[in-house]
């Protein structure tokens, strides 16, 4: 029994890497917040804090927001943040107070935002007071946006949960992902992603209307691709 189980085990170091999902592949950003707003990943976008601080969160540190519209992190716009055919977003987030209705947590715009049916948005991740997860874009040569709801109770709130917002222009697809799980998948009708240099926040929306709000939360490992996630991948 102990020489099978020698043997299974070097078959399994055997493995060759490329059968592993290499998480780095295609990443344009990743804030860990341990402590500071640095990016870890490949362009150093770091991020300014603004009326936030550092808790721990589910690795390490995270980011406390405060649910206050000037309380956030920025992140100066750059060309590599736009992807125009495919991006993915992973964020761990404990939501400590459910928002009044729309609650912003990944807020990248291509343009000054707007309520002229958002059509600024290259992408945004957004937690509803009902526990709803939604992805927002807006197609290139769009007149709004669109937008991919999960189901109620996707979020729980009081603890961490693991979310994913996929929009592809190439298969035409927005999708959410909520605890490793597929919970949505809808049609996204443009040839490409809207494009452009405004910045990134994290944690609030640029302005607050009355159905969209900052968040009470605290925020860890953001993680931005510009590619579509496998579902090995968001495991």
């Amino acid at each position: 029994m102990k020489s099978t189980a020698i043997f299974l085990l070097g078959l399994s170091l055997c493995l060759p890497l490329s059968a592993q999902p290499d998480i780095n592949a295609g990443l344009i950003a990743y804030y860990a917040f341990e402590g500071n707003t640095a990016d870890s990943g490949p362009y150093g976008l770091d991020g300014v804090l603004s009326n936030a601080s550092f808790t721990p969160g589910h690795s390490g540190l995270g980011l406390r927001i405060l649910g206050l519209q000037d309380s956030f992190v920025e992140v100066a716009g750059d060309p590599v943040l736009s992807p125009q055919d495919e991006v993915s977003v992973s964020v761990w987030v404990k939501v400590l107070t459910p928002p009044p209705i729309h609650g912003g947590l990944i807020y990248k715009a291509a343009i000054e935002p707007t309520s002229n049916g958002f059509q600024d948005r290259s992408y945004a991740l957004w937690i509803r007071n009902n526990g709803v997860v939604q992805i927002s874009s807006t197609p290139e040569g769009a007149s709004s946006q669109v937008y991919c709801n999960s189901e109620e109770g996707a979020v729980a709130f009081g603890e961490f949960v693991h979310l994913v917002g996929v929009v592809s222009a190439k298969s035409r697809t927005m999708t959410v992902y909520a605890n490793r799980n597929k919970v949505l998948s809808c049609d996204y009708p443009g040839n490409a992603i809207r494009q452009g240099n405004y910045p990134l926040r994290i944690g609030a929306p640029f302005f607050t209307l009355s159905d969209q709000n900052a968040l009470d939360a605290i925020v860890d490992e953001v993680r931005i691709y510009d590619r579509t996630l496998s579902d090995a991948e968001v495991e």
